[in-house]
């Protein structure tokens, strides 16, 4: 029994923030409040999402980081597109057997001492 159960007493704010009092209850369950304190794998998922809905330096912070791992991932690829050209043009005109025996002289050179 809690003190404002007595005749007499009255919480003002109980019309103001009527939940207050949920947990005085008898019918109280912690399934009716979600809560990120619970045993969840997805805690610090479930948080950070949580403070990305209303942290606005913290959407900010995400947007720059997305933009820039994009421009990085866009970087690589503009970098390796000719190689990757002149690797399917190699293809083309020697056909797989031409790729292995340019590999396989090259490890020999290596294995020998002539890497050159």
């Amino acid at each position: 029994m809690v003190i404002n159960d007595f005749p007499g007493t009255k919480r003002q704010d109980q019309k103001v923030y009527p939940d207050l009092r949920y947990q005085d209850s008898p019918n109280y369950s912690q399934k009716l409040r979600p809560s990120f304190q619970r045993s969840n794998p997805n805690y610090k998922i479930l948080h950070f999402f949580g403070k990305l809905k209303t942290d606005r330096k913290l959407r900010l912070i995400v947007a720059l980081a997305i933009i820039l791992i994009l421009a990085i991932i866009i970087a690589i690829i503009s970098v390796l597109f000719p190689l990757l050209l002149k690797l399917i043009n190699y293809i083309n005109q020697y056909g797989l057997q031409g790729i292995v025996d340019y590999i396989t002289s090259f490890l020999d050179k290596i294995w020998k001492g002539s890497g050159k």
